[in-house]
């Protein structure tokens, strides 16, 4: 696996803990207790297991670890990041 990469799962890790500390208390305000603890603990099972993936990809070096490690950081990024853009962008819009 690249090194680029690890830098950006890296910063993505950051930053994601980052959002998870400031969008608590919308989260929870908004969307619920429950809701907001699910989808923290979703996203942290996805960043330990994209990180245990980088790692092993490190490791044991193959094409298919690279292409796996990179599917699914991408996978997680559009499932859970990318709407965010899209909601801003709306919100800016109907401003």
């Amino acid at each position: 696996m690249p090194k680029r990469t690890i830098a950006l799962l890296g910063l993505l890790s950051v930053l994601t803990i980052v959002d998870f500390d400031l969008e608590w208390k919308y989260g929870v305000e908004y969307r619920g207790e429950r809701h907001t603890i699910l989808l923290y603990i979703i996203n942290l099972t996805w960043l330990t297991f994209l990180w245990w993936s980088a790692v092993r990809s490190r490791r044991q070096p193959s094409f298919m670890r690279n292409l796996l490690s990179h599917w699914l950081l991408f996978a997680w990024l559009g499932g859970t990041h990318f709407h965010i853009l899209v909601n801003c962008r709306n919100i800016c819009l109907n401003c």
